[in-house]
């Protein structure tokens, strides 16, 4: 009976040891960072929550970033503008679109697409391109925008030459220059083959509109740039037809005319140099 208990005894020995070998192997394994299906998705570290924390530190971004890099949901998108939140929804500037991209659990955000931000502003034209809230007005050296109009500010009107009578304000005094040196003059010829001058103050012809009544379907009108006279002729018969429209002249030397500065309302319209190029008259 006693060999009995003693071979018990070393049985329940053995067996106590072979269990404490065991647990420490599975310690070991667990702390060595071993197979964890959970930690294997992380980026070298341990298992479990260890995951997100590596992860997670960056935001998944709000509605008007532009940030890219950061971490997000593949397939998602937000609202971008990547210039100064305030001029958002102001004149020419509009938000634009990221998106996620990437594939698995996690991505990034891409390009701001379609992002429209503020340019500099061109004066009185409609359109508010620096978006502070209004078009700049052309005034005569006033501010307009982040700029000067005055001293030609790249936000505001750049003053150049003014042209006269165009209808553009080009040196931002905000008006456009009345051409003032042109001289207009009624004509009213009864019997044609006939002059009208040029007054001295504005010797040198530079438009007209005529109307030829009757005659054929010719109508002449001979001048030269530098000479103050321009003859009209309707036909090739003198004293029988009118003459009627306007005569405009300048105070410095022009073109010569032509059909598009002097229309005539026959179907063979002709501007000569001299009334020897009008066709003949007949005696």
């Amino acid at each position: 009976m006693q060999r009995t208990s003693s071979s018990g005894s070393l049985l329940l020995l053995l067996s106590t040891l072979w269990l404490g070998a065991c647990s420490a192997a599975a310690d070991d394994q667990s702390s060595a960072g071993g197979d964890v299906p959970a930690g294997s998705a992380g980026s070298g570290g341990s298992g479990g929550s260890q995951l997100m924390t590596g992860i997670g530190g960056g935001s998944s971004g709000s509605s008007g970033s532009s940030s890219t890099g950061e971490v997000c949901t593949p397939g998602n998108s937000r609202s971008c503008f990547p210039w100064d939140a305030s001029k958002e929804g102001q004149g020419v500037c509009q938000a634009g679109t990221q998106n996620c991209e990437g594939s698995g659990e996690f991505g990034k955000w891409g390009a701001c697409e379609g992002a429209v931000g503020p340019d500099n502003e061109i004066c009185d034209d409609g359109v508010d391109q620096d978006c502070d809230g209004a078009d700049a007005s052309c005034g005569a050296g006033g501010s307009a925008g982040a700029g000067s109009a005055g001293t030609g500010g790249s936000a505001g009107c750049v003053p150049t030459a003014e042209i006269c009578g165009n209808g553009i304000d080009e040196d931002c005094d905000g008006k456009d220059q009345v051409c003032n040196d042109e001289v207009c003059q009624s004509i009213n010829l009864f019997g044609d083959c006939l002059t009208v001058s040029c007054p001295t103050t504005a010797p040198y012809p530079k438009s007209c509109n005529v109307f030829f009544s009757p005659g054929d379907d010719r109508g002449c009108v001979a001048s030269t740039p530098l000479s103050s006279t321009v003859y009209f002729q309707a036909g090739d018969q003198c004293n029988l037809g009118i003459v009627t429209g306007t005569l405009c002249c300048s105070k410095t030397p022009q073109a010569a005319l032509t059909q598009q500065s002097c229309p005539i309302n026959k179907p063979q319209p002709i501007h000569a140099t001299a009334k020897s190029e009008c066709p003949t008259v007949k005696k």
